[in-house]
């Protein structure tokens, strides 16, 4: 795993985005196994909270937006299977998708609002409801109706 994640660091933007889908499957293992790896998932969340702010451009363009796009299918993914990681972060990611949803190209910000989609469906179901719920609902109708 932490061949994995110091892969992240490399230049190949093909290279971070295997590294973000595989320790995604490695927290899916993880939370399914029911053993609690705390330091291991929060190692995997940060690398993925990374993957969120990848603006790497060459001669191609924006070829971050690929690490972007996976990063975003991982949070869906670790906010789906409930792991526990630090609020700091967590709380940092959550915000950070709300800047993604407001992003100019448009699969990342479909992607984002997708995210606060499903989080905010989490959220309901669970009978949570604050400003905040209402907020992400009024950025979800406007990201996926323009």
């Amino acid at each position: 795993m932490d061949l994995l994640i110091h892969t992240f660091d490399t230049q190949e933007v093909e290279a971070r985005v295997i590294v973000i889908r595989s320790l995604t499957y490695i927290v899916d293992s993880i939370a399914r196994s029911g053993i609690n790896f705390q330091y291991v998932v929060q190692k995997i969340y940060n690398v993925i909270a990374r993957g969120l702010n990848d603006y790497t451009i060459n001669e191609q363009g924006d070829i971050g937006s690929l690490v972007r796009l996976e990063a975003l299918s991982a949070i869906i993914k670790v906010w789906e299977l409930e792991v526990d990681v630090d609020s700091a972060n967590a709380t940092l990611s959550y915000w950070t998708v709300h800047r993604l949803a407001l992003e100019k190209l448009d699969k990342v910000r479909l992607q984002a609002a997708r995210c606060l989609k499903f989080r905010v469906s989490t959220l309901i179901a669970r009978s949570v409801t604050s400003h905040l719920v209402f907020i992400d609902c009024i950025l979800i109708h406007t990201v996926l109706t323009t």
